[in-house]
């Protein structure tokens, strides 16, 4: 496998088309960015049948204003799956830096940026580019038990 322009660098047709997320995903996200303050969280977010629903945390360096993701340690099938980044914002401001912009254009075609206090409404999902995108959280398919 080569280092730099790889497997993970495709454009926003070659990732896998995303509908929404699962609310639990916005907890696990809250979550993880309260338990990283005031330090950045960082993942990778994974949609099955279009849908954000699990993250995978990958090792970073962190700190109150950024983070490096060590995304060369990522697995091969990850990058596959993975259609973007979720990653918090110490200082509440839940707009792109240019240092997000640039690893948003290579990382996927859906970002979400959480902002503290961490909540469920303290975040907002971006594009490759940056612009606000309007990501739903889906509520789970109710199971049907028949007798």
């Amino acid at each position: 496998m080569t280092m730099g322009k790889d497997i993970r660098i495709r454009n926003e047709k070659q990732f896998p088309r995303v509908k929404g997320i699962t609310p639990q995903m916005i907890k696990f996200i809250a979550e993880a960015s309260r338990d990283t303050y005031p330090n950045e969280f960082y993942a990778r977010l994974i949609a099955k049948d279009g849908v954000i629903c699990e993250f995978s945390i990958i090792r970073v360096i962190s700190g109150r204003t950024h983070v490096i993701p060590f995304t060369h340690e990522e697995p091969p099938d990850l990058s596959l799956e993975a259609v973007g980044t979720a990653h918090s914002h110490p200082s509440g401001n839940i707009r792109p830096s240019e240092a997000d912009l640039q690893f948003f254009r290579k990382m996927g075609h859906t970002h979400i940026i959480m902002g503290y206090p961490y909540t469920d409404t303290s975040w907002k999902a971006f594009n490759s580019l940056g612009e606000k995108l309007d990501l739903p959280v889906l509520s789970p398919k109710k199971k049907r038990h028949y007798l």
